[in-house]
């Protein structure tokens, strides 16, 4: 495929790691870090206690055009949940809202949590966001019921994903390189006879949108 290079100027990732699902996402962040480091993009980074509404939301303002925003973390419809935990979503505003999507005008933006292209990718891009890579259900990882020696696939393909799009800045180049690395892995797992994670990944695969 085509591949027109676009500059990152600067990455903005949030990460909450508060249940086990975004715990294994999370996994993906050092190789993040690191591929942004040698190819000289600056990082900030929140999680933990500086994982704040407020933080995240400054420093998605301050960012230059062109940089990319990545959430890791759960997701509800209309909503980056952030620090709380899903079955508590709504108690507070979260990281990100209908309310915020202006914020990412002239930015691109990759959101891996479930549910949330349909509302906040279509507002986002309608205020300005240059892409939006999300998914509109699931995102799905390993689980305690299969061999928790798959857990840093996921985070692999993640990891893949946000850094094909910091070395060309192209959405549509990031994802097929996300699908291609998944598609590698449900071959892997195929063979192995785990059907499980191979239709786990299968899923990831045809659920991410982008535009």
């Amino acid at each position: 495929m085509e591949v027109e290079y676009r500059p990152i100027p600067r990455v903005v990732l949030s990460y909450p790691k508060q249940t086990f699902s975004t715990y294994v996402a999370s996994l993906a962040v050092p190789r993040i870090i690191k591929h942004c480091r040698e190819k000289g993009v600056p990082v900030d980074a929140y999680t933990g206690i500086l994982n704040r509404r407020r933080l995240v939301l400054s420093a998605i303002r301050t960012a230059p055009a062109g940089s990319l925003v990545v959430y890791i973390g759960h997701g509800l419809g209309g909503r980056w949940i952030g620090n709380e935990f899903p079955y508590f979503a709504g108690l507070s505003r979260g990281i990100l809202t209908l309310n915020d999507t202006h914020t990412l005008a002239g930015r691109h933006v990759i959101a891996i949590a479930c549910d949330t292209f349909r509302e906040l990718g279509i507002r986002a891009l309608a205020d300005g966001a240059l892409s939006y890579i999300a998914w509109d259900d699931k995102v799905l990882v390993d689980t305690l019921d299969s061999n928790r020696d798959n857990l840093p696939d996921v985070a692999d393909t993640f990891a893949t994903l946000v850094n094909a799009m910091v070395d060309y800045g192209d959405p549509q180049y990031a994802v097929t390189t996300f699908k291609y690395k998944c598609e590698e892995y449900i071959n892997k797992y195929l063979a192995e006879g785990n059907i499980a994670m191979a239709e786990k990944m299968r899923r990831n695969l045809e659920g991410i949108t982008v535009y």
